[in-house]
């Protein structure tokens, strides 16, 4: 108990590397992939290079695997993830999802890297196995139905699940637009106006409001589809969503845009 409290008054005084060569002993009174994060966020504290860190995390994580200490797996894959080593982080968070007390939080944590990513299918992965470990979960289930609908998979089973969502809800908006990608998926632009009409446009997240900007634009309100979208910050979209966007304001779309209704 002793040794975290002396560690963190070291870390006021700013003496980085006399407590890092502490934690790089082996005979220092902490388990070791406690010991050995610690060490990595010393290391990154005194400037060392990236490799350096993430050498000693990944010690970390060896040793945490060795010692089914799925918390300090958890503890040392955020460190990671903080420092922008998300290869690393993704094995911490890997072993730490195991522990079903933490899994929330590694799954968590794999999908924001996968975010990171921009890789609409490496989120949808994700989040299908996040969905898996916890089907009770409703938000991350309508998540994964959505991106099936984004990336264009399974669209008429994820279509069938999306109405039940409606049928049991009919008053919230989320199951209604992932319903109605659906319909514009298939290009059923009628259905999917229809569905998504009872949504109020201003309570709808960014991603929402392209979805219903794109139904918008391909049943005779353009004008609608336009204003709606003129104000969605296009930085943080998924390309599909990008796409959406483009759609919306008449722009051309690439070769492997989503699907949409030949002209």
């Amino acid at each position: 108990r002793i040794m975290p409290i002396y560690l963190n008054a070291l870390g006021h005084e700013n003496r980085w590397r006399e407590a890092k060569s502490l934690l790089e002993d082996p005979r220092t009174p902490l388990s070791d992939p406690r010991r050995l994060t610690l060490a990595a966020f010393c290391a990154e504290k005194l400037g060392e290079a990236p490799i350096e860190l993430e050498v000693l995390l990944q010690r970390a994580m060896r040793a945490a695997k060795q010692s089914s200490h799925h918390m300090e797996a958890l503890h040392a894959a955020k460190l990671a993830e903080d420092l922008e080593l998300y290869e690393t982080a993704i094995i911490g968070y890997d072993l730490a999802q195991q522990d079903a007390r933490i899994a929330d939080d590694a799954f968590e944590g794999l999908i924001r890297i996968a975010e990171q990513s921009g890789d609409t299918l490496q989120i949808r992965e994700v989040t299908k196995r996040f969905v898996r470990r916890f089907p009770r979960r409703n938000d991350l289930f309508e998540r994964y139905l959505y991106l099936n609908m984004l990336s264009g998979m399974e669209i008429e089973a994820t279509l069938d699940e999306a109405l039940k969502l409606v049928a049991e809800e009919p008053s919230r908006a989320t199951p209604r637009i992932i319903a109605a990608l659906g319909f514009f998926r298939l290009k059923n632009f009628e259905s999917a106006k229809l569905t998504c009409a009872p949504c109020k446009i201003e309570t709808l997240d960014p991603a929402q409001r392209l979805v219903y900007a794109a139904v918008a634009a391909r049943t005779g309100q353009e004008g609608l589809a336009k204003k709606i979208v003129e104000n969605v910050d296009a930085s943080s979209l998924l390309e599909e969503e990008k796409q959406l966007k483009n759609f919306s304001q008449n722009r051309p779309l690439p070769t492997t845009a989503l699907s949409t209704p030949d002209n």
